[in-house]
């Protein structure tokens, strides 16, 4: 058995993100890759969109009364994975079509979230569904991928909450199949948790947000046909006639 390579809490305590762009930003966080962390990614809340109490100022004064204020985003993450793990006490080892939840560390812009990095073929982020659609890369493959993805997310009971087509990521390398990984928008959103309750209201919830990707992929497959028509109208020369 190989050695297991721990680094130091010293080297972990705090990470300075100053040197470092991130790899992705959304409405709320930034995403960093990090030497620390070469299988893992950091999630850390945009300064430009908190303030110094930690709230987002938008939210108005109710939303800001919860307790948790910016770091409510990774609540839901956190809470939606230990919620999978108890649903798997039994198993020593499992596997989620989320990506894992490691923990939290200290960094220059706050408190960041270490999650698993999806990765693509050159160890680069794994492409997303909206990504794929938009540079025409699409393959049946992601398509038979995706449909099994929405089914295990079912069995699964994972929670989704803002879960879209710029959050879900392709990728062959995690198991060795090709696989769909939510990265992003996993937990219960609503105030009554009835998602988190209803395997089957959550199912339901399920097909409403896979709704729009089936549209969009229909509509790219529309395109597609459109594109190539022309190459299946080009006629053979008659024959005995010279080309």
């Amino acid at each position: 058995m190989g050695k297991c390579s721990m680094l130091k809490w010293d080297d972990i305590a705090y990470l300075d993100l100053a040197g470092h762009r991130p790899v992705a930003r959304g409405g709320m966080r930034n995403v960093y890759e990090v030497p620390e962390f070469p299988d893992m990614l950091i999630k850390t809340i945009r300064r430009d969109r908190a303030d110094a109490s930690g709230s987002f100022p938008e939210y108005g004064r109710i939303k800001n009364m919860r307790a948790f204020g910016a770091y409510h985003v990774f609540q839901r993450e956190c809470f939606e994975y230990l919620r999978q793990a108890r649903l798997r006490y039994s198993e020593q080892q499992f596997s989620l079509p989320a990506a894992h939840f490691f923990g939290f560390v200290q960094t220059s812009e706050g408190l960041g979230a270490v999650v698993e990095k999806v990765a693509g073929p050159n160890g680069d982020l794994a492409p997303t569904l909206r990504a794929l659609l938009a540079e025409q890369a699409f393959k049946p493959a992601h398509e038979a991928a995706l449909r099994d993805f929405v089914e295990t997310c079912k069995r699964s009971h994972l929670v989704f909450g803002d879960v879209s087509a710029k959050n879900i990521a392709y990728t062959e390398l995690r198991s060795g199949r090709p696989e769909w990984v939510c990265i992003d928008g996993h937990g219960e959103k609503s105030v009554i948790p009835i998602h988190r309750w209803s395997k089957k209201l959550n199912a339901i919830r399920i097909d409403r947000k896979a709704r729009p990707w089936w549209r969009d992929i229909r509509s790219f497959h529309a395109v597609e046909s459109n594109r190539l028509a022309p190459l299946s109208t080009v006629h053979a020369s008659p024959v005995g006639t010279p080309e």
